[in-house]
């Protein structure tokens, strides 16, 4: 199953004078796969394409220092 390699929970809010928000928190375990990109950003074009302003957040285990010195 492809939704194996992505972990997030969404939330919506909606609060009185104010535009709907969704909030997102994704984990990435460190030994997942390439196509978890993939999965992640069409998740987001799912969230964009709502309309509301998206907050992400998470812990995405991109290793920084490696990728620029490998």
């Amino acid at each position: 199953m492809i939704l194996e390699f992505l972990q997030s929970l969404w939330l919506g809010l909606k609060l009185s004078n104010s535009k709907p928000r969704l909030l997102c928190y994704t984990y990435r375990p460190s030994s997942s796969e390439v196509v978890w990109l993939d999965l992640f950003s069409d998740s987001l074009d799912i969230s964009f394409n709502e309309n509301k302003e998206t907050i992400m957040f998470g812990d995405f285990n991109f290793d920084i220092y490696e990728s620029s010195h490998g």
